[in-house]
Formats: C-alpha cells, sequence, structure tokens
C-alpha cells in the first residue's frame, strides 16, 4: 500500500527568530515525517510478515506432496526448478561430469540407484559403463552418473505390482509397442482368383486352386491413442 508523507508544520513567519524557526521544524514537520516513517516501518514488516507465510506454505506443500522420483508433464519446453527432464540424461555430483552435475541430485541420484541396472546404467564420470558399488552414497562420492529413464515420445504405465495383467515388470522397466492375438474378417474371393489345377497358386481343392486373398492393411509407423504431447520431468 503506498504511505502518503506530509509536512503540517506551521511556517514560521519570515525574519523571525531562528529559535523560531527551530521549534517549528522539530516539533511540526520532522515530527510528522517520523509518524510517517513509523507507519511505513509497520506496514513493511507486515508485508514481510505475509511473504514469509507464504514461502512456508509453499514449503510445506513441497514437503508433504511433492518426492523426489515424483513424475510430472507440463506444457514447457524446460524443467521448472526442482526438477529435470526424463531425457535418458545423467545426474551426479559437482565432479561427475553428468547432464545435471550439482549437489542437489543427491536425492534422485539414491532414487535411481535402487533401479535396476538395465533401466538406469551407472557410468563414471568418464561417462564409462561401471557398476554399482556398495550403496548409492558410496557412488555418489565416487563421482559416478546415473541415468534417468528416458520418457521422451513413450506413454507411463502403472506398475503391475502382482496385478497379473501386465507381469514380469520392474519399476522403471521400458516395454516394446505390442498387439494382442486378434483376426481379420475377409471376403470371399471373386471367381477371378479361382485359377485351373496346376496354379501356382496354393490353398487346393476339389480339381481347383484358389489364390491366397489378402485382407489388405491400415496403419502408419505405430499404434497409438489420440494424444497430446507434453514434457516429462522428475522431481530432484
Amino acid at each position: 500500500m503506498p504511505v502518503s508523507i506530509t509536512y503540517d508544520g506551521a511556517a514560521p513567519t519570515v525574519g523571525a527568530d531562528a529559535d523560531v524557526w527551530g521549534t517549528e521544524l522539530n516539533v511540526g514537520a520532522l515530527a510528522k515525517i517520523k509518524v510517517d516513517l513509523d507507519a511505513l516501518a509497520t506496514l513493511t514488516n507486515a508485508e514481510e510478515t505475509e511473504q514469509t507465510t507464504t514461502i512456508g506454505r509453499v514449503t510445506t506443500v513441497e514437503t508433504n506432496y511433492v518426492h523426489t522420483g515424483d513424475i510430472k508433464f507440463g506444457l514447457y519446453s524446460s524443467a521448472p526448478a526442482g526438477w529435470v527432464k526424463m531425457n535418458g540424461g545423467t545426474v551426479g555430483n559437482a565432479s561427475s561430469g553428468a547432464t545435471r552435475a550439482n549437489a542437489d541430485t543427491a536425492a534422485l541420484f539414491a532414487v535411481l540407484w535402487d533401479l535396476n541396472a538395465t533401466d538406469s546404467p551407472i557410468l563414471t564420470s568418464a561417462g564409462a559403463g561401471s557398476t554399482r558399488g556398495a550403496n548409492a552414497a558410496a557412488d555418489y562420492a565416487a563421482n559416478k552418473r546415473l541415468t534417468v529413464p528416458d520418457a521422451r515420445g513413450e506413454f507411463l504405465r502403472g506398475w503391475d505390482d502382482s496385478r497379473g495383467i501386465d507381469t514380469s515388470r520392474r519399476v522403471g522397466s521400458a516395454q516394446a509397442s505390442d498387439l494382442e492375438p486378434h483376426t481379420h474378417l475377409i471376403s470371399p474371393p471373386s471367381s477371378s482368383d479361382v485359377t485351373s489345377s496346376g496354379s501356382t497358386a496354393t490353398g487346393s481343392g476339389g480339381g481347383e486352386t484358389v489364390t491366397p486373398y489378402a485382407s489388405g492393411s491400415y496403419g502408419t509407423s505405430e499404434t497409438r491413442p489420440r494424444n497430446v504431447a507434453a514434457l516429462a520431468v522428475i522431481k530432484l
């Protein structure tokens, strides 16, 4: 809120004694300035308190509802603060040579360390393949880097967790595209597809041979539902 500072001390008469000027300034205008400045200080303190409360609430939300390893999608091209892209990059300490080489990666490093080595390979600081050591903290201190799963162009699927629908899966594992067994209905072949005996076509019967009849095909480069593209990020 803006604060208005006014000076309402009475002006002494021109040519009056200097003591009169001093009294008017000290008791009048300067006293009013002090009152206004006190009011400004009170207002500033109230705003600082409100800001501190807001920051505290944000921190509480961050602590209680957002956890290291959480994944989200957003309509942005760069990861927000506290998150990194799920683009197959690496994380590690400041000396790891990782894509995200910073002390803020320790918690995510520990989460990735618990994944299978196939799903999150570990590398040396030089980028060479390595193996997991005694624990995540030891590997982190050894300047190793871990690979973040690559979600670019992928759909996320709920882990089966012993339900029996998508069996033999691990958290963090990737899965290739597939189709369930199915059949296609086709129309009977026309008379032009029937040739005399001795033809090289297959499917003979009753002295005649029937040429195989294709059902036709349709599709592009993948099987997919309708979708909207968004950036996948993971919490540090």
